[in-house]
């Protein structure tokens, strides 16, 4: 799996390649090439999840932004 695929494809993959390597059954040549795909979909998703966590830290500051930036309106002081 050279290109990237979704997160969820991702996922769905790599739970499969568990499943192969957990049967046991498999050549010691494909074992190690199931190694390395996974280790490649792992890679992606992690750098995947940083994005997202990126994504979410600005939207969480513009919100802070937003919410410290309002100015309550007269006559709902709700101290």
């Amino acid at each position: 799996m050279k290109s990237e695929v979704s997160f969820e494809d991702a996922i769905i993959r790599l739970e499969s390649i568990v499943e192969e390597l957990e049967d046991g059954t498999n050549s010691l040549d494909y074992v190690v090439e199931l190694f390395e795909e996974g280790s490649l979909l792992v890679k992606q998703c992690n750098q995947y999840l940083r994005e997202v966590e990126q994504k979410i830290e600005i939207l969480n500051t513009k919100l802070s932004e937003n919410i410290e930036g309002e100015v309550p309106e007269a006559g709902n002081d709700n101290s």
